[in-house]
């Protein structure tokens, strides 16, 4: 089953694609601030901002984080807000998905096509203050069409899983909160990378990935392998498309 954009299901999956990205994104931004600096009774009034070896002048070089707008007089500047993140373009994100899914673009004409229709519509550079939903929706379209890909062809999803044995029905595999976990933690481990990501950060993807499983599995017969594998292209989706694969 290939997920119809305008269904109640594909906004479930932007929803939590939207969630899990928000934890990422949150535990990335680093905010640097600075003490006060003081002023010492020199003539050439230097300043001693605790941040460099050696103090530094009205006209000195401001600590990382600073805008250089204005020289350091004493003052924090609020503009010291800095996230150390950054987005994919659309070509990084493209490539991205084919190497983490396996599936390549010369194996899907679908997929060329998807990718044809979305170009203009997901980031086209590297700037996070440039990012909207409206790129994060063309990711998440961009993410479905290639998991359904995967999850319509045993040539990729028998191969696919590290523990989950997607060859079960939802009924032997997904009705637990284990079973579940199994699933999301390997989909974490190939997306994300093992151990990369904070506990925090995995167990809050848990938390929103575990209730979209069984909304998925409603309305399917969870004694179909079939089933399984509707479920994983939802489950897929969310995961592909969220901040810890999209962003640098």
């Amino acid at each position: 089953m290939k997920i119809k954009f305008e269904s109640r299901l594909f906004w479930k999956l932007i929803s939590s694609a939207l969630l899990v990205g928000m934890f990422f994104t949150f535990n990335q931004c680093v905010i640097q601030q600075y003490d006060e600096p003081t002023t010492s009774e020199t003539s050439d009034q230097s300043v001693n901002d605790g941040y460099h070896d050696s103090p530094v002048t009205n006209s000195g070089t401001l600590p990382p984080g600073g805008s250089g707008e204005f020289e350091e007089n004493g003052a924090t500047e609020v503009a010291r807000l800095v996230s150390d993140i950054g987005m994919k373009d659309f070509e990084a994100i493209y490539m991205s998905f084919q190497v983490l899914t396996g599936v390549r673009a010369s194996d899907s004409s679908s997929l060329r096509s998807t990718y044809t229709d979305l170009k203009t519509q997901l980031p086209y550079d590297s700037s996070i203050k440039s990012f909207n939903t409206a790129h994060q929706i063309a990711i998440i379209k961009l993410a479905s069409e290639i998991c359904n890909v995967a999850f319509s062809s045993s040539n990729f999803y028998n191969s696919f899983f590290t523990n989950f044995n997607i060859s079960q029905t939802p009924a032997n595999s997904l009705m637990s909160e284990a079973g579940k976990r199994i699933m999301i933690q390997d989909f974490i481990d190939r997306f994300w990378g093992r151990n990369v990501q904070p506990l925090s950060v995995e167990e809050k993807a848990f938390v929103e990935i575990e209730p979209l499983i069984d909304s998925l599995m409603e309305g399917l017969n969870v004694n179909s392998t079939t089933s399984t594998r509707t479920i994983a292209k939802g489950v897929c989706t969310t995961v592909l498309s969220s901040a810890p694969v999209t962003t640098l």
